[in-house]
């Protein structure tokens, strides 16, 4: 009887090459898609107008009002879009460059009792806006004489203008605030508190308002009573936030921060513990010293992820915490990068971003829907449902 054949070992050169060209294939598209991935996408419509952000209506789960860039506020009813703007303000928002327009919404937590919303644009008075609306009787468009500005500051560059708004836990609104961009001779600080650019904000705009301000200041934010500093900021250190959300089951804050030159950054901290962080810009760009070789880490608080711009990567779009229906997807952060269209998840306690799909889309926001149901838009008008993978 003939021995079976001894099974031939490859050399070891062979098996360190093949390992080799796994992690340089690793650092230029990243981490390796899961073999069983959790979600996958269903485009709902392409007809919006460069779409980059969304709110659901919680008196109906299949409407959504989601922002395009130019200016208008559309209604999207189960992936139908009405042809009449819920509101047109492309006569007042500047959205010549890339990272200006209408930016963000967020609906009153009392929104079904109060029809009350919030918008932040850049404005044709080089300003960055946060203004308040009331929804019309009909409950369709947004009454354009409801009109009330809360907050309006100098835009001193067309870039890096922020724009995310959400309620936390709390009841505050909380503002993302991006750097403002370039100064003449070099890099914007973030770490500055005497300064609103680069910041998370957080306001009350259900109190009675302080003088001269059409809101109130929190009594316990980090700064107020601080020489030099300004009373309305929360958190520092941040140069584009492009998105962050709450998780309130899990406590934590997330923070996507887009980066300048290399690294993109997503920034996790428990919410009660949040106030007066120090994100690092410009001191660092992701967990890398920016423009020098050391530099003083000193309570700083250090990202939860990085990944660099090898591959098609340019700028992280930041998501938020599924806790919607169905799936393994439940308790897992949803990510993704404008330039790769790749789309990640990060579990919770973990600092692995697992690739999940490679859209091929110029992704622009993650969106959440009134019932939980997780949305994208991407720079080609288009808005596609997230469906988590039993």
């Amino acid at each position: 009887m003939t021995p079976p054949a001894r099974r031939r070992r490859l050399p070891r050169w062979v098996w360190v090459t093949i390992l080799g060209w796994l992690v340089l294939l690793s650092l230029l598209i990243g981490p390796a898609l899961r073999q069983e991935p959790l979600l996958d996408l269903r485009l709902m419509t392409d007809g919006l107008d460069i779409p980059v952000a969304l709110a659901g209506d919680p008196s109906d789960p299949g409407r959504l009002f989601v922002v395009e860039r130019p200016g208008r506020l559309m209604l999207v009813e189960d992936g139908v879009i009405r042809p009449e703007p819920m509101l047109d303000l492309t006569d007042v928002v500047e959205s010549e460059a890339l990272e200006q327009g209408l930016l963000g919404i967020v609906l009153d937590p009392g929104f079904a009792q109060n029809g009350r919303l919030f918008l932040y644009l850049t404005d044709r008075m080089s300003r960055m806006v946060l203004l308040e609306y009331h929804m019309a009787p009909d409950g369709v468009v947004v009454d354009p004489a409801s009109r009330r500005e809360i907050l309006a500051i100098p835009d001193p560059d067309p870039f890096h203008n922020g724009g995310q708004l959400a309620f936390g836990p709390d009841g505050y609104l909380y503002i993302g605030i991006g750097d403002g961009g370039l100064l003449p001779n070099g890099w914007r600080d973030g770490r500055d508190p005497g300064t609103l650019l680069g910041k998370i904000l957080r306001i009350d705009v259900n109190g009675p308002p302080d003088p001269g301000l059409a809101y109130a200041v929190p009594p316990d934010n980090p700064y107020v009573g601080v020489a030099g500093a300004r009373a309305e900021v929360w958190v520092i250190g941040l140069r584009n936030p492009w998105r962050f959300a709450f998780d309130p089951p899990s406590g934590e804050l997330w923070i996507a921060d887009v980066g300048q030159l290399k690294w993109e950054e997503v920034d996790v901290v428990p919410w009660a513990d949040a106030a007066g962080s120090n994100f690092g810009w410009n001191a660092l760009e992701g967990n890398v010293c920016f423009e020098a070789t050391t530099c003083d880490r000193t309570g700083l608080v250090a990202p939860r992820a990085v990944y660099s711009h090898k591959g098609g990567n340019c700028a992280v779009i930041g998501g938020f915490v599924y806790r919607g229906p169905g799936g393994r997807l439940n308790g897992q952060y949803l990510m993704g990068d404008y330039c790769s269209g790749r789309i990640w998840t990060i579990g919770a306690g973990e600092t692995a971003m697992v690739l999940q799909a490679e859209t091929g889309l110029q992704l622009t926001s993650f969106g959440m829907g009134a019932d939980g149901t997780a949305y994208v838009t991407a720079q080609g008008g288009q808005l596609l449902r997230v469906n988590p993978i039993p």
